[in-house]
């Protein structure tokens, strides 16, 4: 389980070790968290950058993640496509942005909408919701 914290931490607490590493994170406040369908990738952000962090094999602690950056304001909603291979991410502005995570780090699509989103959600096929 994670958890995203005010004091810029997220907490991984292991339900059978009772472990509790922490990764600590850009911003002030973790805001949103987003696992891919596989568990091995944990998406977050706080302000303006998309941070995805490596959580298997020795987990996050002690790794640098993978910063995303696009977005000129405070983001606001963060979704994983459930195949794992695309990252949308919306901001106040109101922009969307689409990332192929696990290939480079640049926007492969998205654009202006009318007002920021209050969520974001892909079906199991691919297809993307945007709510107002």
């Amino acid at each position: 389980m994670a958890i995203g914290e005010q004091d810029s931490k997220v907490h991984f607490w292991h339900v059978k070790s009772g472990e509790d590493p922490q990764m600590w994170v850009s911003s002030p406040r973790c805001l949103v968290l987003s696992w891919d369908p596989s568990g091995q990738w944990l998406a977050t952000f706080g302000r303006a950058t998309v941070a995805l962090s490596v959580c298997s094999g020795k987990g996050p602690s002690g790794r640098k993640p993978r910063a995303y950056e696009a977005h000129s304001n405070k983001l606001t909603q963060l979704a994983s496509q459930p195949d794992g291979k695309l990252l949308a991410s919306a901001d106040m502005d109101p922009t969307l942005a689409l990332w192929d995570r696990l290939k480079h780090d640049k926007v492969i699509g998205g654009g202006l909408l009318s007002a920021p989103p209050s969520c974001l959600r892909w079906r199991q096929v691919g297809a993307f919701a945007v709510g107002p």
